[in-house]
């Protein structure tokens, strides 16, 4: 027996009118554009809302974010706080109790907690929460206008001039798996790196990068920190691994988390031979997404002076606030030939120690 159907617009629901899966006509204009709950597409005129922070609230709550801001693809700034998306209580209520609770709970605790934790549940848990906050902050961003002063009467939101809606729709497919219970094929699950951080005097304790074009993110809490690539199948972890990711021996410093994030972008732009993503039913009529490789997996060489500005924009900030480097040294930075994690032999640099100047 069939225990789901597809509607004429392709999206997929079961027997009991769950949506298992959005086509991409109805994500596009009822979740990146619309207003209806991102989790299940109910409408606020049907259901209770409270809508969702991108980032959780408890996370707010423990680094005092509610009233700063982040600087979105326009270079415009946006409070933590009012920094939402539509969400019905009923989907934002299940999210707290699979993910929220636990993660808070562990993160509180330490690092060694933390680990346990994704041990407990898998990386594929930790990965899906990930995929939930990227997929958060592009559909916030996507529904805000490019240009904020209407006199420039460029009338497009963010989303219809920079993302790939096919894109983040297979990443919404993945934040969405503690509601639709899929299951995931081989590749799915992109790289993951999970690792510690040092928590120093003058240093804030909390970081949050995103870059949408390798869709790559970056999360640090305390002496936590993940990086996680959306979409590589876990190709640009095994790339890095043996020259870079097997040589950290302690916790990072806020250069070296920044550098790493750096080099993980670099990867995933390199990374020649994409994978293709499927979200459909198996042979058991279970909802399952699966990723197609390529036969063989191929990267660009080295491109320095490409790395080199991603290095500058992610390090530049942090560089600053310590009094700045010389023109030298930020053309050295540029060209990509310096790094904070590994010395000239190779090892891991125990002295990469960053200190904010008191004010």
């Amino acid at each position: 027996m069939t225990t789901f159907k597809t509607e004429p617009d392709g999206t997929i629901v079961n027997n009991d009118g769950k949506i298992l899966m959005f086509s991409i006509e109805r994500f596009k204009n009822d979740i990146v554009l619309g207003e209806k709950c991102f989790i299940c597409g109910g409408s606020p005129d049907d259901k209770a809302f409270n809508d969702e922070h991108i980032l959780p609230d408890w996370i707010l709550r423990k680094f005092g974010l509610h009233d700063r801001k982040i600087t979105l693809p326009n270079f415009t700034g946006f409070k933590y706080g009012e920094y939402k998306i539509p969400c019905c209580a009923e989907c934002n209520t299940a999210m707290g109790k699979c993910y929220e609770e636990p993660i808070s709970g562990a993160v509180s605790t330490g690092y060694d907690a933390f680990a346990e934790l994704i041990k407990k549940n898998g990386v594929d848990y930790l990965f899906s929460w990930l995929s939930l906050i990227f997929i958060k902050t592009h559909l916030k961003d996507a529904s805000l206008r490019v240009e904020m002063d209407r006199r420039k009467g460029d009338e497009r939101t963010i989303g219809e001039k920079f993302y790939d809606f096919e894109t983040l729709h297979h990443t919404h497919c993945i934040a969405r798996t503690f509601f639709t219970g899929a299951n995931w094929g081989k590749y799915v699950c992109g790289s993951l790196f999970i690792g510690p951080a040092k928590v120093m005097d003058g240093i804030e304790s909390f970081d949050f990068l995103d870059n949408y074009p390798t869709r790559t993110i970056l999360l640090r809490m305390d002496e936590i920190f993940v990086i996680a690539v959306m979409n590589d199948g876990g190709q640009v972890m095994a790339h890095m691994g043996p020259n870079w990711l097997t040589k950290i021996t302690e916790g990072l410093t806020i250069l070296q988390l920044r550098e790493l994030f750096a080099r993980f972008c670099h990867c995933a732009l390199s990374l020649e031979s994409g994978l293709t993503f499927h979200s459909g039913f198996d042979v058991d009529d279970k909802y399952e997404i699966t990723a197609k490789a390529p036969d063989k997996i191929q990267f660009r060489k080295f491109n320095g002076p490409e790395f080199g500005e991603l290095m500058w924009a992610y390090c530049s900030h942090t560089l600053n606030n310590c009094g700045g480097v010389s023109q030298e040294q930020e053309k050295l930075i540029r060209s990509g030939v310096v790094s904070y994690i590994l010395d000239e032999n190779s090892r891991f640099k125990t002295d990469s120690i960053v200190v904010m100047p008191k004010r």
